[in-house]
């Protein structure tokens, strides 16, 4: 399935509820987020190898981590911030713009993801 990432569903969702935005905007943002994954390889610090923006978050979503995942996201948004960047990446600047709002909602999801899933239960 094309534009498949972590919690794509629950963003998704997320987008109509919270953010308010129509279906084709929301398909927008999904398919920007899915860009953003498809052009980054990123190197894990502790292991040289290569991994995918996903696989990284995939670890601190599941350990409640908010502020390793807003680092992850926050680097790669300084990457597409970059002077230059879309001769870098062969991509028209109007696609990066769009992976950048595509990033910036996704990381205002996982946030807000991780701080609900970790929140006490009260009784």
């Amino acid at each position: 399935m094309k534009n498949t990432f972590l919690l794509r569903e629950e963003f998704k969702e997320w987008l109509i509820i919270f953010g308010k935005f129509p279906i084709p905007t929301v398909n927008s943002y999904l398919s920007y987020v899915a860009g953003v994954d498809k052009t980054f390889i990123l190197q894990k610090e502790e292991i040289q190898e290569e991994t995918n923006l996903f696989e990284m978050l995939k670890i601190q979503v599941q350990n409640g981590d908010s502020f390793e995942t807003d680092n992850i996201i926050i680097s790669v948004l300084n990457e597409l911030y970059k002077k230059n960047i879309e001769i870098k990446l062969s991509t028209p600047i109007n696609t990066i713009r769009n992976w950048r709002s595509g990033l910036l909602q996704y990381q205002e999801f996982l946030y807000n993801y991780i701080e609900n899933k970790n929140e006490p239960i009260q009784e």
